[in-house]
């Protein structure tokens, strides 16, 4: 029954108007409880979460693409609050909740569980869907009312981690892109 309500919600979605407004979608990681756009690992499990920043409100349905510049990240797993339904997979998410999500500033759509098998630099960037369910080659949002906002995809980092105790400090510099 729940996926029929969020089947129906997404299709009624699809002829939503577009609306523009500011708002910006980032994977951020979790170091130490604290939202990040960088972290300097080699290998290991990482904590990360789609992040929204946009004007208060409820969501209803979003969508993003997550696209990750090297192989050696994978995306074990992820999940979302209220219902979190992905339609798509976990690296082009087509999601609706069941029950609408309150945003009141930056607020976590879902929740990554990712590992990391390399040393080298990774980018994360959020960029569109493909296909679009509204039609716009950015990330975004519907609210309860149906509109759909676009929002700017933003990139993050994923530095390899060095030993830097015998280093100089224009050599620990050029190790950030």
């Amino acid at each position: 029954m729940r996926v029929a309500i969020v089947l129906s919600a997404l299709l009624v979605l699809v002829s939503a108007p577009v609306i523009a407004q500011e708002c910006w979608m980032q994977v951020l990681f979790d170091v130490d409880g604290e939202l990040v756009d960088q972290v300097s690992v080699n290998t290991g499990l990482l904590d990360a979460y789609l992040v929204l920043s946009a004007p208060i409100g409820d969501i209803s349905a979003y969508e993003a693409g997550i696209a990750v510049s090297d192989p050696s990240l994978f995306i074990l797993s992820v999940s979302g609050p209220n219902g979190w339904t992905n339609f798509g997979d976990n690296l082009n998410q087509l999601v609706g909740y069941s029950t609408p999500l309150p945003i009141d500033g930056p607020t976590a759509l879902c929740m990554f569980a990712m590992l990391m098998t390399g040393g080298g630099y990774v980018e994360i960037c959020v960029t569109g869907t493909e296909p679009s369910q509204f039609g716009t080659p950015a990330p975004g949002y519907a609210d309860g009312d149906g509109n759909w906002y676009p929002c700017e995809g933003r990139c993050s980092q994923i530095n390899p981690a060095v030993a830097t105790q015998d280093r100089s400090f224009t050599e620990i510099k050029a190790l950030f892109h």
